[in-house]
């Protein structure tokens, strides 16, 4: 494989590509969805039930809530939010969401959808700006290929989408000294939405030691007392006061054999679940084991990793190869799902080092990126994989229908072995940018 092959200005035309396909898809598309919108139902019913006074962990409240803001449920997928146990956001993070809940449904869902496609996109471009600096054509086309293939977030309307979004901003803010105080705003407001996606990406710039340790802080500061108004909320509303209890109910009932989180054998959605339970449960599907062996596997990878941060001094390619591993190995130990893998995108800068250096780790980190870009594209792997794969055995169960999970460890350790191994050495660059981190370093 030619690894600079195509021109940069064709891997820039990819992404431009890739965005105008991941806006347009789910708009064009949306009313023939059955899934259109789901996950936001929840989140902002159970907002809704916050605000006014209302348990918003009873599923009763949240349809209660979604069809007096004008939600539909004229069909049954538009029910499918409104199941038992679908409510698992804190109050903190249902705070965030008080601007949309003073809209009506429809026109809350449109505003939402708007921001987190426009937010994923900029995400992308900024990711595309640090990868030009190796001038590296091929991770560009591959980044195209990945918003592309992103949609599902747009589709769903998950939450992912913003959390991830402002994540990735906080990180290029950190990489790239630039954007300070909106860098930290954004990784601090991810982390009060979603804290299970950016929380340990935030963790490698709290113990490695270089300059962006301050911020990292005051970032993690910051997300404290975004999360404090939903917190104190809750307290003082009487049908939420209990809501810890409420969660880890709605928690335990979500991953019960039949319903939406449920990662045995037997689990239609176990396809798009990332973490490693769906693939201990082929083989024992008793919670406490597909747990702690998901732990025993995913916390000792964090562990090695968190060694390895602790070890030596931050430097530009120990930054990138220690994000691109924690993006990786984060999802392994808890619940993800297939759309929670799009925070993978921290790992494109690190694939174009690779690439710029040459040799088997820049063959093999593209090679990678094709398999995490289709092989986590749930709906590719339901239309074209599980129609061929004959009787499911629990091993081809494995092979071919556990795929997220299996290449989202594969990945983490690829580059924890990288991040494990690099010495302290001036990174590759290869662009006009390469004065600017200079003068950070300085």
């Amino acid at each position: 494989m030619n690894l600079n092959f195509p021109s940069l200005r064709v891997g820039r035309l990819m992404v431009v590509l890739g965005a105008i396909i991941f806006l347009s898809v789910p708009v064009l598309t949306f009313h023939s969805i059955s899934l259109k919108g789901v996950d936001y139902k929840t989140v902002y019913g159970s907002a809704k039930s916050l605000f006014d006074g209302r348990n918003p962990y009873d599923s009763a409240n949240l349809q209660y809530e979604y069809t007096r803001s004008g939600g539909d449920i004229s069909a049954a997928s538009d029910m499918t939010a409104f199941k038992p146990f679908q409510a698992l956001y804190p109050p903190s993070s249902l705070f965030l969401l008080l601007p949309f809940t003073l809209l009506p449904y429809k026109a809350a869902l449109a505003l939402w959808l708007a921001l987190s496609g426009l937010l994923f996109v900029t995400t992308t471009f900024l990711i595309a700006e640090i990868v030009e600096d190796w001038a590296s054509p091929m991770p560009l086309v591959l980044l195209g290929l990945f918003l592309a293939t992103s949609m599902m977030l747009l589709i769903t309307a998950q939450p992912s989408s913003l959390a991830i979004s402002l994540c990735v901003i906080g990180v290029w803010s950190l990489l790239r000294h630039r954007f300070a105080v909106g860098g930290a705003i954004c990784f601090a407001l991810s982390l009060a939405l979603k804290p299970q996606m950016g929380g340990l990406v935030l963790v490698y710039f709290l113990v490695a030691r270089g300059p962006n340790r301050r911020r990292a802080f005051l970032i993690l500061l910051l997300a404290g007392l975004f999360c404090v108004p939903g917190l104190w909320l809750a307290a003082r509303t009487p049908a939420a006061a209990h809501w810890p209890s409420a969660m880890s109910k709605n928690i335990a009932g979500s991953a019960l054999p039949g319903n939406v989180n449920d990662p045995g054998p037997g689990s239609y959605d176990a396809i798009i679940i990332a973490d490693l339970h769906p693939v201990v449960a082929l083989f024992n599907n008793t919670p406490e084991v597909y747990q702690g062996v998901s732990w025993v596997i995913g916390g000792g990878l964090l562990l090695v990793w968190l060694s390895v941060a602790l070890r030596a001094p931050s430097s530009l390619r120990r930054d990138l190869l220690g994000v691109a591993a924690i993006a990786c190995l984060s999802l392994l130990p808890i619940y993800h799902r297939d759309y929670d893998t799009r925070l993978l995108i921290l790992t494109f800068p690190a694939v174009a080092m690779l690439v710029a250096e040459g040799g088997t780790a820049g063959l093999t980190a593209i090679w990678m990126t094709i398999a995490m870009i289709f092989g986590t594209h749930s709906r590719l792997v339901n239309m074209y994989v599980m129609p061929h794969v004959g009787t499911p055995t629990p091993w081809k169960k494995l092979l071919f229908l556990r795929t997220t999970p299996l290449l989202v460890l594969t990945s983490g350790v690829f580059y924890l072995v990288l991040f494990a191994t690099t010495k302290h050495r001036p990174e590759l660059l290869v662009s006009r940018r390469r004065d600017e981190f200079d003068a950070a370093a300085a």
